[in-house]
């Protein structure tokens, strides 16, 4: 039996230990930020967040349609509180066209080309049943009005003024929102909050008794449930005049069939009923924010984009109902429909390109060949 030991020999390395090559997983950002994949137009993307979501643009949204024209643009903003009155009914509602001018005035049609107030909303002594902005010409007792800071009066956008450098402006609306937010106390936040815009921002009568069954006829309108989450709606440019340019004596495009109350053009807000009846508890606060284009005499111009096939696709990816989730939320889901639509609209100008190129290719081809002893076929052509 052997009586040697073993020895083991080890060995330092001297230096550094060799370092481990880890390969890093490769991260497609495309695919957590979609809107990277595509090239979107600068003007398109801050279009499309100036509709669905006003209150988080940074910057001076355009309209991208056809004409590629030089603009002035500007933001107005306002901003209030407002509460139900003694029979548990409120609401805040606006002319987002009215938002240009800080000078709104109630006139009831007795000057046709005068702007109207751009906000009207209710305190706790209004005591309607319905929503009732005015009787006879005059408000209702318990309705407020309120106008943004814009820099402009209704003069300064009034064709028939005599002062040339305030002569030929125009403009036109590129988004407005409109939020509010419950800041009543816990025990008495009941009731319902209808979040409504009348398609073709048609006027709402301020004459009538609109209740919250004659805003359900509208599959357009929601309803939630009173509580402190913001809630919002916002402008919708669904008439190709509000793509337009227009002067501010001549363009009510929202009256609807109210030609007599010229100065009235309210067509989306929100609407409490069932709401507490207890005197000033149950308070909101509105915000809201508007952007502008306009063109003409004294303004200080700005580059603006054309991109109607961005334009399109934004507005054919718009919701069909007003939106009861966060802005950013809704945000997301247009720009998620724009890039497939975006998509699907790059596939079909591809293949319509394709055909014609191979059409051409074609018939140059035949040609070249003198067809009448020889005939080729090709596919498509």
């Amino acid at each position: 039996m052997s009586t040697r030991k073993t020895t083991k020999i080890t060995t330092t390395q001297k230096g550094p230990k060799p370092r481990r090559r880890n390969r890093k997983r490769v991260i497609n950002s495309n695919i957590r930020n979609p809107t990277s994949a595509i090239h979107i137009a600068p003007c398109t993307k801050m279009y499309a967040k100036a509709l669905t979501n006003p209150f988080a643009v940074q910057g001076l949204p355009c309209i991208p349609d056809n004409i590629v024209l030089p603009s002035y643009k500007f933001t107005t903003k306002a901003r209030g509180v407002f509460s139900t009155g003694t029979n548990g009914v409120g609401f805040c509602i606006i002319d987002p066209f009215q938002m240009l001018v800080n000078n709104g005035t109630w006139d009831a049609g007795t000057v046709p080309e005068q702007f109207g107030g751009a906000i009207y909303y209710t305190d706790k002594t209004y005591a309607a049943t319905s929503l009732l902005i005015s009787s006879a010409g005059i408000l209702t007792t318990g309705v407020q009005q309120a106008n943004p800071n814009s820099m402009f009066t209704y003069a300064d956008f009034d064709e028939s003024n005599p002062q040339p450098a305030l002569r030929n402006r125009q403009f036109r609306l590129v988004g407005c929102g409109l939020r509010v937010s419950y800041i009543g106390s816990n025990l008495y936040n009941a009731g319902r909050l209808i979040i409504f815009r009348n398609q073709g921002n048609r006027c709402i009568d301020p004459t009538q008794n609109q209740t919250a069954s004659d805003f359900l006829q509208d599959n357009y309108t929601s309803i939630t449930n009173v509580t402190r989450a913001d809630r919002y709606v916002y402008y919708v440019p669904d008439d190709p005049e509000f793509i337009a340019y227009n002067p501010g004596n001549e363009f009510l495009p929202n009256l609807g069939n109210l030609p007599a109350i010229d100065s009235v053009h309210f067509s989306m807000g929100v609407y409490i009923d069932g709401g507490s009846v207890t005197p000033n508890q149950q308070s909101w606060e509105f915000e809201a924010v508007a952007f502008f284009e306009a063109v003409g005499s004294s303004f200080t111009l700005s580059k603006s984009e054309g991109d109607p096939v961005g334009h399109d696709i934004i507005m054919s990816s718009l919701p069909n109902k007003a939106p009861t989730s966060p802005p950013i939320q809704v945000e997301n889901s247009v720009m998620n429909q724009f890039i497939k639509g975006f998509n699907e609209t790059t596939r079909e100008v591809a293949y319509n390109v394709g055909r014609s190129a191979l059409n051409f290719t074609a018939r140059a081809v035949n040609s070249y060949m003198n067809p009448s002893s020889r005939q080729l076929y090709l596919m498509g052509s």
